[in-house]
């Protein structure tokens, strides 16, 4: 479901002033989000934006939400080598959570569809589409995806955004930018400085409105990406139904943070690892988080977890640049 308005981000921003660069303002519409940026030196980046974001998109998927659909049992197609680091790193995560975090998650994701959704799925279509969710089932080569049976499909929406904003940030820069700020849906890639020194970025408050912050990271160089059942979900006999879906068990997951921010150099990492850690819960989650930080293949991260009783635990190696600005919380 397409989201209107900017405001509806997982990260709200708000930058210095003073630069004395060229300053260009973009936006777009790809994986199905308002993608925007405010960028520093070079020329024609508009343009540069959203046609990097297009190209973005298109080699993950033809529409941003799913890369690919099994039409038949064992139906194998051809993948970049990008999907295939993502996926490589999926299967890692997939296994350190117990099959809680699944790509292939995909048709749950759509039989659930929170965003158009008034009441939940009954129980057997739910165990239907548990059949064909699966990570373990792939096989997967540095060329191919093969699935195991007919209607399984790779969810994208825990990794698409994050990586898609890696992907147009190099353009960017290849196009001569010198810094910038490239928000896809609140999965934020800021590069350079536009004068001098690092990004302020507010990080949203999981229990405020969508233009209200909690603290404030001064970074650069980086990717930012925030988790949390707060903001897509439906309502039915008081019960709340989020997207964060269990694909053990089909359903919702429940957990005790309110939100997971993730920030690291790779993106899509970020973003894979934001959704993992919230449907962990605070305690596993962090060990999980620890865990990664000595994985082979997975970059060093710093996380921001908010939990449900409003206490936030900060990484060390993030604690120095960032700052509690909200009374509502208090620093673990």
């Amino acid at each position: 479901m397409k989201r209107i308005l900017c405001l509806l981000c997982a990260v709200c921003l708000f930058f210095l002033s003073g630069c004395s660069a060229r300053t260009t303002e973009a936006q777009t519409w790809a994986y199905d989000t308002l993608c925007t940026a405010t960028l520093w030196g070079g020329t024609d980046l508009a343009a540069v934006f959203s046609s990097a974001a297009a190209q973005g998109q298109s080699l993950l998927s033809e529409d941003g939400l799913k890369q690919f659909t099994a039409s038949r049992d064992g139906d194998a197609l051809q993948i970049s080598s990008d999907l295939f680091k993502i996926l490589n790193q999926a299967g890692i995560l997939y296994t350190m959570t117990d099959g809680v975090f699944d790509l292939t998650v995909a048709p749950l994701s759509e039989l659930w569809s929170v965003n158009t959704a008034t009441r939940p799925p009954d129980g057997q279509s739910v165990e239907e589409c548990l059949d064909l969710v699966d990570f373990s089932s792939l096989t997967v080569t540095e060329s191919s995806l093969t699935f195991a049976k007919k209607g399984m499909g790779i969810d994208i929406g825990s990794v698409g955004k994050g990586y898609g904003a890696d992907y147009t940030v190099t353009a960017l820069k290849n196009a001569g930018a010198t810094a910038g700020i490239v928000s896809f849906g609140g999965n934020v890639a800021l590069f350079g400085t536009k004068d001098g020194t690092p990004f302020r970025v507010g990080i949203r408050d999981p229990k405020g409105e969508a233009s209200e912050y909690f603290g404030v990271l001064s970074v650069t160089d980086t990717s930012i990406v925030t988790s949390g059942a707060y903001e897509r979900y439906f309502e039915y006999t008081e019960t709340v139904y989020h997207h964060l879906l269990d694909a053990t068990t089909g359903y919702p997951r429940q957990s005790d943070l309110l939100s997971v921010t993730v920030i690291c150099a790779d993106g899509a990492q970020a973003d894979m690892m934001s959704t993992a850690l919230w449907l962990m819960g605070s305690e596993k989650g962090w060990a999980l988080y620890e865990t990664l930080q000595k994985t082979e293949g997975f970059l060093p991260a710093e996380v921001i977890f908010v939990l449900e009783d409003h206490t936030v635990r900060v990484s060390d190696g993030i604690r120095e640049n960032f700052t509690l600005t909200s009374d509502e919380y208090t620093l673990d």
